[in-house]
């Protein structure tokens, strides 16, 4: 009988699923809750936004966020509910990261088309070929200043 007792709590103890990715061992649970939580936040987060949608900038940051909390998730071996906060926080950051990252870049676009209509809008230099009188009249003066300094 308490060999059989015994036998029935030994049973009853979890085994976690293991995977191996190049040789290296990880909970699947954790590692599946993560990539799950991500994906449907970043849904959400995509679904929310208004005006253009970016879907290549939404698809990277996604695949970005997921291998970080991937990695995360299995570096602190996490077990399922901080995994998954941890994947939530993750892809709200991402979120947070295109946010800034688009306001960096029109600002530099911004800025350099404001440079470039400046630059086309400023008068041109004049060429030394086509010097005028007032400039031969310059040099000479110039030139007269220079030698009663000598």
């Amino acid at each position: 009988m308490k060999a059989q007792a015994a036998a029935g709590a030994a049973a009853a103890v979890p085994i976690p699923v293991v995977w191996s990715i190049a040789g290296y061992q990880f909970q699947a649970g954790p590692l599946v809750v993560t990539v799950g939580i991500v994906l449907i936040t970043r849904l959400c987060v995509y679904l929310n936004t208004q005006g253009k949608k970016q879907i290549a900038l939404d698809l990277a940051v996604t695949a970005l966020c997921s291998a970080i909390a991937a990695l995360w998730t299995q570096a602190h071996q996490l077990d399922l509910l901080p995994a998954g906060i941890s994947a939530m926080t993750i892809a709200g950051i991402g979120y947070g990261l295109i946010g800034m990252a688009k306001s960096q870049m029109l600002n530099a676009v911004r800025e350099g088309f404001q440079a470039m209509i400046r630059t086309l809008g400023a008068p041109a230099p004049p060429n030394p070929a086509e010097r005028t009188l007032s400039d031969d009249d310059e040099i000479e003066r110039l030139t007269r200043e220079l030698r009663k300094h000598d």
